[in-house]
């Protein structure tokens, strides 16, 4: 958790803000083009998100978003079979 933000919470702004912001600044830079600091923001992120379910929080916030059939199918994983499912749609 970053201050009060929790990390998944925190790992999907940032992947809002890498696939919906143009970054117009990066052409006054010259330092990286716009596809690398996307990038770069969504290997953060995925970092960010992989933290939160090696915590186990992560994956008990993205289960409050699915649908009860979905969570029904999921608590039937051991937790450790979740996060590895849970890893393979955001990766």
């Amino acid at each position: 958790m970053y201050h009060s933000l929790p990390k998944e919470t925190l790992a999907e702004l940032i992947l809002y803000i890498a696939e919906h912001e143009e970054f117009t600044s990066l052409k006054k830079l010259k330092t990286v083009t716009h596809q690398q600091f996307v990038q770069a923001l969504k290997a953060l992120a995925q970092d960010l998100m992989d933290s939160a379910l090696e915590q186990g929080s992560g994956v008990d916030a993205l289960m409050n978003g699915l649908n009860d059939n979905v969570k029904e199918v999921l608590d039937k994983l051991p937790k450790s079979d979740r996060i590895k499912l849970i890893r393979g749609f955001l990766g």
